[in-house]
């Protein structure tokens, strides 16, 4: 460390490798890490200030480049803290790289309550397993810690980059289980299957089929649709059921897989219809799930996972999409077309 004392801390050069100590107004200012840019001394005093001018914007470009590079616009995701600018290079090339996760902001120094407030924003948008800090080499008040458990924000810190990504990956698995467990009843996988016609164990109360599973994957609890057409070629899918078991081989099932074949037993629900094989649908046509918007945003939020590799299966969501979705806004189109026509009915009644 030069120089040793502290007696006379002038210095005409330097050489490498050595630790430098520097005295000088306002470092409490500074940040760790960050680049020592020189002013040239031979500059005069107007060209001093510009230079000087050039060299902070410089600094605050290297925040704000960060902040373009890595943070996500739309404000959703976790946020990071780092003691310097190269630790927060590293945390950031972790998180958005090696994990995959949206930052919604970055700060260097230790964790404050203003930041605690900045992460509880992921709870108002309804990402609560992005209200997170990730803290690296940074301390946290203990007022901080009571903060962050009133916003419900969890505050992750390590000094060892790799012990904090591991902490933080095996949070997110944790919730997303949890996550899962809470939207099991609102996901649909998708499925196509063709009905065997020789095994039509019972054709209503309940209905009970044997099907070979052609395409996706058949879970309990699925909705089920015949995907019939009208006179005109035009989609008019017929509400078959909810899964109600799965069995093979005569032993019950949790889900099929693509090749099974499986007796499927149907449960239409309280339906004014007596939904029978033979009379409502038949053989012809496939047996598929009934998606919606919302539960093809969940299926995509929370299984991805499961269906990413499966080109087949990407393949049905969207002939799903472009067929179930479309076919319901049209008869929402259709139902408000009629209601519209009988206010204007009702309307000219009274007037007469």
């Amino acid at each position: 460390l030069s120089p040793v004392c502290l007696g006379s801390l002038r210095r005409a050069a330097i050489t490498a490798a050595a630790g430098v100590r520097i005295q000088a107004a306002n470092l409490e200012n500074a940040l760790a890490g960050s680049k020592i840019l020189v002013v040239g001394r031979e500059l005069q005093k107007e060209a001093r200030e510009q230079d000087i001018d050039r060299l902070l914007d410089q600094v605050d470009g290297e925040m704000e480049t960060l902040a373009y590079d890595y943070i996500d616009p739309s404000g959703v995701g976790v946020f990071l803290q780092a003691n310097t600018l190269g630790a927060m290079e590293a945390l950031l090339e972790i998180v958005k790289k090696d994990c995959d996760i949206p930052i919604s902001g970055i700060r260097l120094g230790d964790i404050s309550k203003a930041d605690v407030m900045k992460a509880s924003v992921a709870n108002e948008k309804g990402r609560p397993e992005y209200a997170c800090i990730l803290g690296f080499m940074v301390q946290c008040p203990r007022d901080v810690e009571l903060q962050a458990e009133t916003s419900k924000v969890t505050i992750f810190r390590s000094d060892v980059i790799y012990r904090l990504q591991q902490q933080f990956e095996e949070f997110l698995a944790d919730q997303l289980e949890k996550r899962k467990l809470e939207n099991a009843d609102e996901v649909v996988f998708p499925v196509e299957m063709e009905i065997l016609p020789k095994y039509i164990i019972r054709s209503k109360k309940p209905v009970v089929l044997g099907c070979r599973i052609l395409r996706g994957m058949l879970r309990i609890g699925t909705p089920i649709v015949s995907m019939m057409h009208d006179s005109n070629g035009q989609p008019a899918p017929f509400h078959v059921g909810t899964v109600d078991s799965i069995e093979k081989e005569q032993k019950d099932l949790e889900k099929g897989d693509v090749g099974d074949e499986v007796a499927v037993r149907f449960n239409s629900g309280a339906s004014d219809v007596v939904v029978t094989y033979g009379r409502h649908f038949d053989y012809k046509d496939k047996l598929v799930s009934k998606i919606t918007r919302g539960s093809l945003d969940k299926l995509k939020d929370l299984h991805a996972d499961e269906i990413k590799e499966d080109q087949d299966c990407i393949k049905l969501i969207h002939l799903l999409k472009n067929t179930l979705i479309l076919y319901n806004n049209v008869q929402i189109k259709k139902k408000k077309y009629r209601l519209r026509g009988r206010s204007s009915e009702t309307a000219k009644a009274h007037r007469g």
